[in-house]
């Protein structure tokens, strides 16, 4: 909000009046805002890109909310609402996602919040031609353009370099052939593959560099 915007709300909250653009009478208010930022306004305020004055009549009662990857519980739940959201809102019937794949994507650190999570739920509802979502599709389909997303792994200063793979079906394959299918499987996305293998991104990254893989 630009320093002008920022006097002439901190005007309205304490006049608790409005006056039409182009009108001379003044109109009576009694409101009540509600304020959202993602911005630490105090930091703001030390840089005076925030009117501190203005910042003490909005800040009467403050409720932290905590990101989506901290509060991975609600994500199942949040998914269900937001199909059955849409559902209504395209006139098609509410998609099925298996308990795996609502594990999968509780699994995903969400960066945008909840606002990503709705947008994800809403190109499912609109590129699904079926009801029955499998997880391959997901994966393979529904995050094709999604190239950076990132899962949480463990701190890379107690990583252990003899993490052992546990992808299934490798009977006979080399741990760099295994390494290699998971890669193509996963489009080259070295956070699934990772978590297909069952070892960390700091790991895959280090055994990819001892097999030469790009």
């Amino acid at each position: 909000m630009n320093p002008v915007a920022q006097g002439r709300l901190l005007r309205v909250i304490q006049e608790k009046q409005i006056r039409r653009i182009g009108d001379h009478k003044v109109i009576p208010i009694d409101v009540r805002i509600i304020a959202a930022t993602n911005k630490n306004l105090q930091s703001l305020i030390f840089k005076k890109h925030f009117r501190e004055d203005l910042y003490y009549r909005i800040n009467v009662l403050t409720l932290q909310l905590p990101p989506l990857r901290h509060r991975r519980e609600d994500i199942p739940y949040l998914i269900k609402d937001f199909i059955y959201f849409y559902s209504k809102e395209f006139g098609k019937p509410c998609i099925n996602l298996k308990e795996d794949i609502l594990q999968y994507l509780s699994t995903y650190h969400w960066p945008g919040n909840v606002r990503e999570l709705k947008n994800f739920i809403e190109r499912l509802m609109v590129i699904s031609k079926k009801i029955d979502i499998e997880l391959c599709e997901v994966k393979n389909k529904f995050f094709a353009i999604d190239t950076s997303l990132s899962f949480p792994t463990s701190n890379p200063s107690i990583e252990e370099d003899n993490q052992e793979l546990e992808m299934g079906n490798t009977r006979g394959m080399t741990e760099k052939q295994q390494i290699i299918k998971a890669l193509e499987a996963n489009r080259g996305s070295i956070n699934f593959t990772a978590k297909d293998l069952g070892i960390s991104r700091t790991t895959l990254w280090r055994r990819m560099k001892k097999y030469n893989l790009h």
